[in-house]
């Protein structure tokens, strides 16, 4: 729990920084594509 919760933590700060340095749309569309791949690797690993 500990570990996840640090994890969700850096995400946090990564988006705000990408967030900070990169306009909105950039972001969504990366957000999509990490998704994506997330949803894809699930799919072809287990």
């Amino acid at each position: 729990m500990i570990i996840n919760n640090i994890d969700e933590i850096q995400q946090i700060q990564i988006f705000l920084m990408f967030s900070y340095y990169f306009p909105s749309w950039f972001v969504d569309t990366s957000i999509r594509l990490f998704d994506s791949i997330a949803v894809n690797m699930q799919l072809y690993c287990c």
